[in-house]
């Protein structure tokens, strides 16, 4: 923690440390909330934006949405606001890591049992997220966080956009961020949906069973498209992932998105199935 003399004010909370970055977009600090006296994480864009202008707007109706979900896989925020051009977010704070921290301590892949886990739990509350009108379009192993008290997966941080009317938003909607995972729509550029987290999310769970991300990086920067999303089995990495929970991820990657689970519902059926199997 930062001594008392390096703590800095900022609207009405007490920063107390800095916690971690997300890529330049955001940065999330330890602060105290007066008054309450009690712990709070405190994440502030980096973007200056005018308080009362139409990104500012966009901003607090899309946060406020996202401050009446009730899922306990999505953190909670507290409160929002701009202070000194800077948008912030107010949100519980928790005794947590993210999932690629937890990975890279023990420097091996989550069990399947644990993966699967992760997978509902995070699967419902991007359900959640969906049939409130909101894309979170940036799940990774760095956005999802174990909270180490509860035992339990939840969604930490967001770059959230509402979802237009079909339910679609444009690629330059979406700004790339660090440590992101890629998707087809993306590089393709092709409509963003909802179709577009789940594919984070088969994407996320990959990675915890084989440590590796299913597309390749060097053939994107070489515009070599389509070997960079070809991706291998898990299998090739992880012998210890039945065939059940790999047909699962392999359909939830597939490039073109009409092949993939078509909603959350879908996918979280096929995924209790495994589930079921392995309780047996």
């Amino acid at each position: 923690l930062l001594p008392m003399s390096q703590r800095k004010q900022f609207q009405k909370y007490v920063i107390k440390d800095k916690l971690r970055s997300v890529g330049a977009y955001m940065d999330v600090y330890l602060a105290t909330q007066p008054g309450l006296e009690r712990d709070v994480e405190l994440r502030i864009l980096s973007r200056a934006v005018e308080e009362g202008s139409s990104d500012y707007q966009r901003f607090k109706r899309e946060f406020r949405l996202l401050a009446r979900l009730d899922h306990p896989g999505v953190i909670q925020i507290l409160d929002l606001g701009c202070h000194a051009n800077r948008l912030y977010y107010i949100t519980t704070f928790r005794n947590a890591k993210s999932l690629e921290q937890l990975m890279l301590e023990t420097e091996s892949p989550f069990s399947v049992k644990e993966v699967v886990t992760i997978g509902l739990v995070v699967g419902d509350a991007i359900r959640h997220m969906h049939l409130n009108n909101l894309l979170h379009r940036n799940i990774s192993t760095h956005t999802i966080f174990y909270d180490l008290d509860n035992l339990r997966p939840y969604i930490a941080d967001f770059v959230t956009l509402k979802a237009s009317a079909d339910g679609s938003l444009s690629k330059s909607e979406i700004p790339f961020v660090y440590d992101s995972f890629f998707t087809p729509e993306q590089i393709f550029n092709r409509p963003i949906d909802r179709r577009t987290d789940l594919y984070l999310l088969g994407a996320a769970m990959y990675r915890l069973l084989t440590m590796k991300v299913p597309f390749e990086k060097k053939a994107l920067l070489r515009s070599d498209l389509e070997s960079a999303f070809a991706v291998s089995p898990p299998t090739s990495f992880n012998e210890k992932v039945p065939v059940g929970l790999e047909v699962i991820i392999m359909k939830l990657l597939e490039v073109e998105a009409e092949n993939r689970y078509q909603d959350c519902d879908e996918f979280l059926l096929a995924l209790e199935a495994v589930r079921d199997t392995l309780r047996r």
